[in-house]
């Protein structure tokens, strides 16, 4: 529906990166449409295999939202 104009949607940026970039979307810079979204990741006190580990390692370097920034003016 979004891409034939009819409507809005919450998608993840990741899953629509391609439509941004042909400009097929915008992202609306509309803080009360933002909808945060809590996570938690646990992780066994075990030795991963290789491409866990890096899986891992890279999840420990994400910078995530802060909330802050959802509630500026």
């Amino acid at each position: 529906m979004v891409l034939n104009h009819q409507g809005i949607a919450w998608l993840p940026e990741y899953s629509i990166s391609e439509e941004l970039h042909n400009k097929k979307v915008i992202i609306l810079d509309k803080n009360e449409l933002v909808i945060p979204i809590k996570g938690y990741i646990y992780r066994m006190n075990t030795r991963l295999n290789n491409a866990a580990e890096r899986f891992w390692n890279n999840l420990q370097n994400i910078q995530f939202i802060n909330e802050d920034i959802l509630n500026k003016p």
